[in-house]
């Protein structure tokens, strides 16, 4: 059985999406499913490759070693540390 999932978007978003699944070859519908579903093999590689990644931090707050800082914090410190304005 089926569900259908409605969202709003401008006219600006849809002509984007419109674009980016037509360069894909696919409908909106399997453009937009795929990447949020992660429906290819690059996809799942790229996740995979991230939850590699989280993984030791995911093990470090599990042990209640947590930082104290806000995201924009840490990517303000991160773009600092790598000379990006």
């Amino acid at each position: 059985m089926s569900k259908t999932i409605s969202i709003d978007v401008t006219t600006e978003q849809h002509n984007q999406l419109k674009a980016l699944a037509t360069q894909s070859g696919k409908s909106i519908e399997d453009y937009v499913l795929g990447k949020t579903l992660l429906l290819d093999a690059e996809d799942e590689t790229d996740m995979q490759e991230f939850l590699e990644f989280l993984k030791p931090r995911i093990e470090e707050a599990s042990r209640g070693e947590v930082v104290n800082q806000s995201v924009t914090e840490i990517v303000e410190e991160v773009y600092k540390e790598l000379g990006v304005k």
